[in-house]
């Protein structure tokens, strides 16, 4: 961070590269220094750091998803398109929780995104008929706020808690409030993901 800070992203990436190169097998390992280059812009390297960890380590979904939301950054919706439906097709262990439900979300997200103009896309009439068929089974409503965390180890449980402007908080064993806001199901088995959805925050 420091690094970052007083060099640029790219010498800080290049600095967090090298513990990759030193342990060139731990997925990990690659997906943290993935996410450290997607936070600071470098959404380029953030994807090749991914794919080599899908390669390595096909059953996680996060991964796909993480693709797929960094090519969406890019630029690049063709090949974003083909992530979240990888991510979406995929039988994944239960253990994921909510995963194909947030994944959804962002999935119909983007394809909104995409039929407003907002990314040039190659075959329109396929984010069409995705569109209708996507919406038909994930759309959960309006939401003005989302919050979505997933962590990056494995057999951990890190827990999503909202605090309200009420001070009502919303969490794994209050999933609902008053004000309408909800959370998706608790995660305890490592990766997550939890989101927090809310229409009028």
């Amino acid at each position: 961070a420091r690094r970052a800070q007083e060099f640029g992203p790219d010498d800080a990436l290049k600095a967090l590269s090298s513990l990759v190169e030193n342990a060139p097998g731990d997925g990990v390992l690659a997906r943290d220094v993935g996410f450290a280059a997607q936070e600071w812009g470098l959404g380029g390297q953030a994807y090749h750091l991914f794919r080599r960890v899908a390669a390595s380590r096909p059953h996680e979904p996060q991964t796909y998803h993480a693709m797929a939301l960094c090519l969406e950054d890019l630029g690049n919706a063709d090949l974003a398109l083909a992530w979240y439906e990888v991510a979406l097709a995929g039988q994944w262990n239960a253990r994921f929780g909510a995963f194909r439900q947030i994944l959804g979300q962002d999935y119909l997200r983007f394809l909104r995104r995409v039929e407003a103009g907002g990314n040039a896309i190659s075959v329109p009439e396929f984010v069409a008929e995705r569109s209708h068929a996507i919406r038909s089974e994930f759309d959960a409503g309006p939401a003005d706020l989302t919050v979505t965390i997933m962590w990056n180890t494995d057999g951990t449980d890190v827990d999503l808690h909202v605090t309200e402007p009420t001070g009502e908080e919303c969490f794994y064993s209050h999933p609902e409030t008053r004000l309408g806001g909800r959370i998706t199901q608790d995660v305890t088995q490592g990766y997550g993901p939890e989101m927090f959805r809310i229409a009028n925050p």
